[in-house]
């Protein structure tokens, strides 16, 4: 089951969609994953804009009850004469059917038995009812404003300061003539007067305060600055205090993202098979990092930790290192945790046979090396195998047959001598 359920993630290319899906979610407020089935009638998960979907719950707002796509596309361009052609798409989808139409031709009806709307709606914020979310930037949009606004003002001032007016004063200057053209000296009557109009620059000042007051304050009450934008002097604990508050804003939109995405591959798989979809029942899982760089070792030891303790099973220790990126995350869990194990006992296993044979020869049947070291060696073996270090472990073992350890078979003992005498010996 769960492989069929990483056969829709790849078909799907979620790997190379996630980031830009992630991006719509937050930027936009809604992501829209469509449930479809390829040219093969497997099935995939396609993403949307929500600016091509309308989507209408039920009266409790618990179900999708229709959703609606619409776009325009250009269709290939035939061979003969290479132009493409311009074409307006829709399609409606219900609990019970799908239908599609181009242009204004005819509408192809297409059932299913999912028994709901083969669409998962991922809303970054919901805001006023479950059709509409609000996005990631809600909020900062007045002080972006203030800030745009006070950019092209003081792009306007300083290109008056960079061209100044000349003018005139006690004199007429004739209609289309230009008192500048004659170079630096002008020639005027005795009270007349010419200067320069330049800007004092003074209004400048008013416009970088408000920008400035305006990115401070936005600074300083929003989590992804708090501590991303922290001095040099702040301690360890705030950081984490700072850290944590962006956490709590980012990791439930997260989480509606991953749900998301195991719901539309449970549904997939569904809609693949001809089946009825209950979310309740889907065993389907979406996991990941966290938004922040994670202390990996700290996490390795509180997992090891626990394992040890038998408060984790094998299978889950592997999901948490998976998600850590230390272990592969295309293999499945519960087999990767049953190849580890065998691979731990069959190296356990070779090192007690090898130090069984150490002992054996220390006891006279060898090379003569004292028992005492060869346990001693074999120990750290085991400690290094039990510790994870399987690198090392192999290396103090190369360096056991190195040394002659266990090398070579043991000759078995002569037979004693037959020292009764013959027949009729007394």
């Amino acid at each position: 089951m769960l492989a069929r359920g990483a056969e829709v993630w790849r078909r799907s290319r979620i790997d190379q969609r996630a980031d830009h899906w992630a991006w719509t979610c937050a930027g936009m407020g809604d992501l829209h994953l469509e449930i479809t089935v390829d040219a093969g009638g497997r099935g995939v998960v396609i993403g949307h804009k929500p600016e091509h979907v309308e989507v209408y719950y039920d009266p409790q707002g618990l179900t999708l009850a229709q959703a609606i796509i619409r776009y325009e596309y250009d269709e290939p361009p035939t061979l003969v004469e290479g132009v493409s052609t311009r074409r307006r798409y829709k399609r409606i989808l219900t609990p019970t059917e799908i239908r599609t139409q181009t242009d204004d031709g005819p509408v192809t009806v297409e059932p299913h038995a999912l028994g709901v709307v083969p669409m998962v709606h991922v809303p970054w914020l919901s805001v006023d009812g479950p059709s509409f979310s609000a996005a990631s930037i809600d909020g900062y949009t007045d002080v972006v404003a203030i800030v745009d606004s006070a950019l092209p003002q003081m792009s306007v001032i300083g290109s008056r300061f960079a061209a100044p007016w000349l003018v005139v004063l006690g004199a007429l200057v004739e209609s289309g003539g230009d008192p500048a053209r004659l170079g630096k000296a002008i020639n005027l009557p005795a009270e007349a007067d010419a200067k320069w109009l330049e800007p004092t620059l003074t209004g400048v000042a008013a416009f970088v305060e408000q920008a400035k007051f305006a990115r401070d304050a936005m600074v300083t009450g929003t989590p992804e600055y708090l501590f991303a934008d922290a001095g040099a002097s702040a301690s360890g604990t705030a950081l984490s205090y700072r850290a944590g508050q962006f956490l709590a804003q980012v990791r439930p939109p997260q989480q509606r993202f991953r749900s998301g995405l195991a719901e539309a591959i449970g549904m997939a798989l569904a809609l693949e098979a001809g089946e009825a979809f209950d979310p309740v029942s889907s065993p389907y899982e979406v996991r990941g990092g966290s938004p922040l760089p994670e202390d990996r070792k700290a996490v390795l030891e509180l997992v090891t930790g626990q394992l040890e303790a038998g408060l984790l099973t094998a299978s889950d220790a592997v999901a948490a290192l998976q998600a850590l990126g230390t272990i592969p995350a295309e293999a499945p869990p519960e087999e990767y945790a049953a190849r580890a194990q065998g691979e731990q006992v069959k190296r356990n296993a070779e090192v007690v046979t090898l130090a069984q044979r150490m002992a054996g020869d220390s006891n006279g049947n060898g090379d003569g090396h004292d028992l005492s070291d060869v346990q001693d060696d074999a120990r750290e073996a085991l400690a290094a195998l039990d510790a994870g270090d399987i690198e090392a472990a192999r290396a103090m073992l190369a360096d056991m047959a190195t040394e002659g350890y266990g090398v070579g078979e043991v000759e078995p003992e002569d037979e004693p001598e037959d020292v009764s005498g013959g027949p009729g010996s007394g």
